[in-house]
């Protein structure tokens, strides 16, 4: 996010209140040409707002959950399917869970464990008996010796009381093509996500050379059907997820068509239909039903945000915030979220070109909208983090390999056919830009055709700069594959998307990272939870762990950073040989003499004796990026470190008023190109008397400087220096600050007395 000068801050302020996410001024409309059926609670249980409900409770602070009726109705036989993070240790085998106290059936499928072998992540499966009118269930957690994984078999899930189908129909110049999930199901098309007899998940889809399912109006057959299918024995339930898929780098091609999903074997159900759907290439579109008997979708699941801190999944929030999420907020983030367009490639709350710049909802930690959902489990906000991770699946960030001569990995031990792309198979790729602009050296076919680009994407564009995390939260709470896959092919595309070489990735084959400061920052991020993510002993996470480990080792080469983990990498010789800095600002700036940097600008800093700035809100953003990911168990400690002293030695400096921290742009460079010894220096000649008393009268609102350094003093409160920086910032920034808005995401708090990183993923 590019943040706003002090000199824009009231249309920062206007931005805010017209945000549409938490303070509505948002528009209303839908598609034309376009029906949905709900995909819950369905027709026989329309969403009715009663008298208001008493508030549901807050889970305690240890490992608890509360599941709450808001309906009014109460509610039986609930099918409840989590994911959870768990701490280091607590729980050896599989976990178990109680409800108020009582052991219940639980099907546990662990996706990540820590290296002493307790869980680190797993897929919980449940049944809630009763939970009563306006009531709620207060579930923990405890050991069990197995998961329970015995899966449903090919002929149980055919078996005629499920009647499972689910068709995607695609229609074009009077030429009909059907993908069924049924048929695929028959075929053994299948792979399984969670195994066991309360919910067992499939994944129907063809990612090998044959392609069976491919269809399309020529002969590449761009679009690609999946299915993913949970079925719910006990109570005779499944629910579908249709998934349209045009990634296929050997038939990328933007395709237009009339769609139309059905549901049901017996007697088919049309539940959705599009007449008129552009499905651009890299890009992918999503809806989910239950295929009968929805689940009524006004339950409220708190997975106590308190906790998930705790296990260093997610950053340290500061959980006194909560009380301000009040009705009142939660009920406009929804009733703004029903006004808006949100079909199929329609936008809602997003900001589809992501280089726009002001205030944004969707940049920080998570986008605002998640955050609301994670604090409160409410089912409206429920909805809207979903929503709106379903339909970032329209920006051009899917690439999926369909070559079957190519490799994912290094070593060429890995087929990279059905895989995300990676670097490995392509060294010398880069993916087109946000103008649309590419250089390409092609390795197989049609992974980009010269004569069909710039395509427009339907104005989807995408960056580093300003790239979201719109999926990794939704995962990690709910176990749903698809937004495991999004996260993973998200992932994968941003690394393509920087040039080989210099100023690019770096050796070939390899991937590093040279963004803006803040994109550095952005795609680590997602890089570091697809890898963090990404089930044990999967390619994909050996590919995502390396890929974070090229990024880091190039900055700490480029940055005199020696004696690491990482010296031996390629990357880190590379850099050391090609990008190394001539000298290092005694402040640490992020860049210094071997560019980068910004040219000082009148009336941000005093270009009578600055030679170029830098922007301090930046590096605040990194230092989030890299202190989460430290925790996290990446190798970004040193790193962190160096760039943590550009946080902490402003408070170190008695010469120096930290309020200047919160300036828009800073001084790195005197106009002789030798940098600024000190900030006391910086602020006696770097700026005007003009420009220091714009800063300091701004100070109070300045989210872009201000609010930002206290997120970053978060993570850097335990190193040195980091205390005295802490104290200042708790007293003069955190009491004035709103966090019920747009930068609910920087609500970061430190950990009490320090935290070690989680071990290496």
């Amino acid at each position: 996010m590019k943040s706003p000068s002090f000199k824009n801050k009231i249309t920062l302020l206007v931005s805010i209140l017209c945000s549409g996410i938490l303070i509505g001024c948002g528009s209303g409309g839908g598609s034309s040409g376009t029906t949905s059926a709900p995909v819950s609670p369905g027709p026989s249980a329309p969403i009715v707002f009663g008298p208001p409900l008493p508030p549901a409770p807050t889970p305690s602070a240890g490992n608890t959950m509360i599941v709450a009726d808001r309906s009014g109705n109460g509610v039986t036989n609930y099918p409840l399917q989590f994911a959870r993070p768990f701490k280091l240790g607590e729980i050896a085998n599989y976990p178990q869970v109680l409800i108020d106290g009582v052991p219940v059936l639980t099907q546990a499928d662990v996706k990540t464990r820590f290296p002493d072998g307790s869980v680190k992540h797993v897929i919980l499966s449940v049944v809630i008996p009763q939970i009563t009118a306006a009531g709620s269930v207060t579930l923990t957690f405890q050991n069990q010796a197995t998961g329970n994984n015995a899966p449903l078999n090919q002929a149980q899930m055919l078996a005629a009381g499920f009647d499972f189908d689910a068709k995607m129909s695609i229609i074009s110049g009077g030429v009909t093509k059907v993908a069924s999930a049924r048929q695929m199901l028959q075929n053994g098309d299948f792979t399984y996500w969670t195994s066991g007899p309360i919910a067992t998940t499939i994944i129907l889809a063809d990612h090998s050379a044959l392609r069976k399912y491919d269809m399309g109006f020529d002969s590449n057959n761009s679009i690609r059907p999946i299915f993913h299918a949970t079925f719910w024995p006990t109570l005779g339930l499944v629910k579908v997820r249709f998934i349209g898929e045009n990634a296929n780098t050997t038939t990328l091609q933007d395709v237009n068509y009339q769609l139309v999903l059905s549901t049901g074997s017996a007697s088919p159900t049309t539940v959705y239909s599009n007449a008129n759907l552009n499905h651009y290439l890299g890009t992918r579109w999503t809806k989910q039903f239950w295929l009968s008997n929805a689940p009524d979708i006004r339950v409220n699941v708190d997975h106590n945000l308190a906790y998930l801190s705790q296990t260093q999944s997610f950053p340290n929030f500061n959980m006194s915030v909560k009380p301000q999420l009040t009705e009142p907020v939660l009920a406009n983030n929804y009733s703004n979220w029903i006004a808006k367009p949100r079909d199929l490639y329609d936008n809602a709350f997003w900001t589809k070109y992501m280089p726009t710049t002001g205030g944004r909802s969707d940049i920080g930690t998570f986008p605002s909208w998640a955050l609301l959902w994670v604090y409160t489990g409410d089912w409206r906000a429920h909805e809207v983090a979903f929503g709106q991770s379903d339909l970032a699946s329209a920006w051009p960030l899917h690439y999926r390999e369909g070559a079957s001569s190519l490799f994912m990995d290094r070593a060429g031990i890995v087929p990279a056919l059905g895989k995300p792309i990676s670097v490995a198979a392509h060294p010398t790729l880069w993916l087109p830009d946000n103008n649309g602009t590419y250089s390409i050296i092609l390795s197989t076919p049609r992974i980009l055709n010269t004569s069909e680009y710039p395509a427009t994407f339907g104005a989807w564009a995408a960056d580093g700069a300003h790239q979201p995390d719109a999926f990794s939260a939704q995962y990690a709470l709910s176990g749903d594959y698809y937004y495991l896959e999004e996260m993973q092919l998200w992932a994968a595309a941003m690394v393509m998307s920087y040039a080989p070489g210099l100023y690019g990735r770096g050796v070939d084959g390899y991937a590093g990272i040279q963004d803006q400061i803040r994109g550095n920052g952005w795609v680590l991020r997602n890089r570091v939870n697809a890898a963090f993510f990404s089930p044990d002993a999967t390619p994909e996470k050996a590919y995502f762990i390396s890929a974070v480990e090229d990024a880091v080792a190039l900055w700490e080469a480029q940055h005199r950073i020696s004696g690491t983990a990482l010296q031996s990498n390629a990357n880190w010789i590379w850099s050391d040989q090609n990008l190394k800095m001539s000298a290092v600002s005694p402040l640490h700036f992020w860049f210094g003499v071997t560019g980068g940097d910004t040219p000082a600008v009148d009336g941000e800093v005093n270009t009578a004796t600055a030679l170029n700035e830098e922007s301090l809100w930046m590096d605040n953003y990194f230092l989030v990026c890299l202190g989460a990911a430290k925790e996290k168990g990446f190798p970004v400690g040193p790193v962190f470190s160096y760039l943590a002293t550009l946080v902490n030695g402003q408070f170190a400096d008695p010469g120096f008023d930290p309020h200047y921290g919160a300036a828009y742009r800073t001084p790195v460079q005197k106009i002789d190109t030798s940098y600024f010894a000190s900030w006391s220096e910086i602020q006696q000649v770097g700026y005007t008397p003009a420009e220091l008393a714009s800063i300091f009268a701004s100070f109070a609102i300045s989210f872009d400087g201000a609010q930002l350094e206290a997120a970053a003093g978060s993570f850097t409160a335990q190193e040195p220096g980091g205390a005295a920086a802490w104290t200042w910032l708790n007293a003069n920034v955190l009491p004035v600050t709103d966090y019920t808005a747009e930068y609910l995401s920087w609500a970061l708090v430190p950990r009490a007395g320090g935290t070690a990183p989680l071990p290496a993923p």
